[in-house]
């Protein structure tokens, strides 16, 4: 399931979609990379990695500024 929610920044809005599945990959990578590169890796960053599982984020005004116009829904 994909769930999604707007937030903005000064001038900048954004909004961040977040993927169940997308997270489950990502924090099953993040764990099997910790245990074969410990040093880049390192298991004190796990807890701060949790909250961008998942997270795709999406800038409106980059993109509208970039084409020059607002994103088309798809």
């Amino acid at each position: 399931m994909m769930r999604y929610y707007r937030y903005g920044r000064g001038e900048k809005n954004y909004i961040a979609f977040l993927d169940d599945r997308l997270r489950v990959e990502e924090e099953t990578d993040y764990l099997q990379r910790i245990e074969t590169m410990p040093d880049n890796y390192g298991g004190k960053w796990y807890f701060e990695k949790p909250r961008s599982f998942g997270t795709l984020t999406y800038s409106l005004l980059r993109r509208r500024m970039r084409c020059g116009r607002w994103p088309r829904a798809i």
